[in-house]
Parts: C-alpha cells; sequence; structure tokens
C-alpha cells in the first residue's frame, strides 16, 4: 500500500468523521472554536484533549460557548481542521426534539394522504432551531402574528425563495413604518442538512432581515418533512438542485391559521392589510 493511498483513506475518513463536542472557546478573530469531543451518550470523556477547529463567520454569530454540538471534521485549514455543518446538540433539546417528531409523526400520518392544515386549524406542533441556536416551538410564539414560509438558501431561482425572502424583509419594515410591534416572521428551511444555524444567519443578514423578529429556522430533517405536507410544500430533488411550491401563511396570536398564499409573489400591502385587520386595528 503506497503511502499516497494510505494518506487518502485517512483524509476520506477525517472528512466522514461526524464528532459530538463542546465548545469551550470562540476566538472570533481567528475563526476558531475550542472543542472537547464528547460522547454520543454519557459524560464527557475527561481524558479527551481540547482541539482548536475552523469555522465559518456565521458559526461564530452563533451562541455555541459552553454548549454541546455535532458536527463533521473535514479537510486542515491552514493547519488547522475545519468544522462544518455545525448543528446546537445540547441533550435537553434533543429529548424535546424527539418528542416533538414523535407527536408530529403521529398526527401527519394520522391525518391520512392529505394531511394538509388550512386556513382554521393551528400550527402543528414541532420544535426547531433559529440562526442564534435557540429552540422554537409553538408554545414560544403565542401571543405574536406569525408570518411563515419555508425556503432554502441555495435556491439560485429570483422569482422563487429570494423573492420570497425579500418580500418578507419588506413586511418586517413595513409593520416597523405602521407601528405594528406584535409582528414574528418565520422562515423555515427545507434544506436542513446544509442550513445550519450559521449558515442562515448569514443568509438572513445578508438579505437585510431584522433578527429581533425574524427567525430561520433549521433541524431535525423528518419533522422538517412533515411540516411540509402539512403546509403543502412539495420538493424534489433533481441533477443536484431541490425543485418546489412555495406558500406563505398567516397565524394569528394564539396559533391559528387565518390565511394561506400559495406561490412566493405575494403582495406586501395585502399582507400588511389583513395583519392589521386581524389585530383590530385599522389600515389607514
Amino acid at each position: 500500500m503506497t503511502v499516497f493511498l494510505i494518506f487518502w483513506m485517512l483524509f476520506s475518513t477525517l472528512q466522514a468523521n461526524q464528532i459530538y463536542a463542546r465548545v469551550t472557546k470562540v476566538d472570533k478573530e481567528k475563526s476558531t472554536f475550542t472543542i472537547t469531543r464528547e460522547p454520543t451518550t454519557g459524560v464527557t470523556n475527561s481524558k479527551e484533549p481540547p482541539f482548536i477547529a475552523k469555522v465559518t463567520d456565521g458559526d461564530l454569530q452563533v451562541g455555541y460557548l459552553n454548549r454541546r454540538i455535532v458536527a463533521y471534521l473535514s479537510e486542515t485549514d491552514q493547519g488547522l481542521p475545519r468544522l462544518k455543518a455545525i448543528a446546537p446538540a445540547d441533550r435537553h433539546a434533543m429529548l424535546v426534539v424527539s418528542e416533538r417528531q414523535r407527536v408530529l409523526r403521529r398526527d401527519t400520518i394520522t391525518r391520512g394522504r392529505r394531511p394538509f392544515r388550512g386556513e382554521g386549524e393551528y400550527l402543528p406542533p414541532f420544535a426547531l432551531f433559529n440562526q442564534f441556536g435557540e429552540l422554537v416551538t409553538p408554545e414560544k410564539l403565542r401571543g405574536k402574528t406569525i408570518v411563515l414560509n419555508f425556503i432554502f438558501t441555495r435556491c439560485a431561482v429570483p422569482r422563487m425563495c429570494p423573492a420570497a425572502t425579500q418580500r418578507m424583509v419588506a413586511l418586517q419594515k413595513f409593520a416597523r413604518e405602521k407601528a405594528f410591534d406584535n409582528l414574528q416572521l418565520i422562515t423555515i428551511s427545507f434544506d436542513p442538512k446544509f442550513d445550519t444555524p450559521g449558515i442562515l444567519h448569514t443568509y438572513g443578514k445578508g438579505h437585510g432581515a431584522d433578527f429581533n423578529n425574524y427567525w430561520f429556522l433549521t433541524g431535525n430533517d423528518l419533522m422538517i418533512k412533515d411540516l411540509q405536507k402539512q403546509f403543502a410544500i412539495q420538493t424534489k430533488k433533481e441533477d443536484g438542485r431541490i425543485n418546489h411550491t412555495m406558500a406563505t401563511v398567516l397565524i394569528d396570536k394564539v396559533g391559528k391559521i387565518q390565511y394561506y398564499r400559495p406561490g412566493s409573489l405575494w403582495r406586501v400591502g395585502d399582507f400588511m392589510d389583513r395583519i392589521l385587520k386581524l389585530n383590530k386595528k385599522i389600515a389607514p
């Protein structure tokens, strides 16, 4: 076996090496995390030495310090390994996610071949992470008027995901102009394996979103697939691309769906009027 082949085998193993670890230091100047590996179950192995790994700018903005993460180790960068596809893996949060996934899966199956949730129904159960790595559930959204949609960050069709995100940002600004401060915007990625919290942070910032009331959510792949089914969002992978449908949903303060608008090219003014009427305010 040649030296090159041995090196390639080790390199390939490193590329596919998924790890669990705890972040003990974040260095924004050097774009690195100091991490200590943790086993999938059980307690931390105190004999495991910490090491430094490169991360993206988006990952630096997520609140990972002193938290447990799951990620992939890949090729070295400036002599350091690189962490990719970083996601929260806090044990308590994972228990919540697992329970919500079980409930949502059962609900989706019970609804049969057409599990769509229409106007008058309530938000389904879920537990996803936003661009700060915070766990978001419907309970956390109660009391807010919600506008929700689905996208994926690698969408390159101007009239689809980019247009939908631009409208959400425009709606956010319009609501501010109307002095309506009880709006919560939610965008769920249907490409969670790529769209980690760090990726979504970079995406949202790049589109001018105000993160105070605009959350980009990602998380459990099976959970998101069931949410897609319940909101009639269809996806199909072809030639490395994701072909998909779109919709935007207006939800009231108690979690009831009030309006479902298919497509991506909805009118910002129309949604703002509906929001104001829903909250018993008269649009000027």
